[in-house]
């Protein structure tokens, strides 16, 4: 591995979706230092699923109501 890369860190889908939607948990202090290039993130494509269907149920929920 180079030595010149950050530390990095491997997040499941709820680590994702804790650093995504609450900055103040550990994973999202890591999603801001890693915006800063002080570590990486590593998510597997299956997480950005799970956070795309939740984020798009929310929405459908959320329309449902207002009509």
């Amino acid at each position: 591995m180079m030595e010149w890369r950050p530390k990095g860190y491997e997040f499941d889908t709820k680590n994702l979706v804790r650093a995504l939607f609450s900055e103040e948990t550990d994973e999202g202090k890591l999603l801001e230092a890693a915006a800063c290039g002080h570590v990486e993130i590593f998510v597997a494509p299956n997480a950005w699923s799970g956070v795309l269907w939740l984020i798009m149920n929310t929405l459908k929920v959320g329309y449902l109501n207002t009509k």
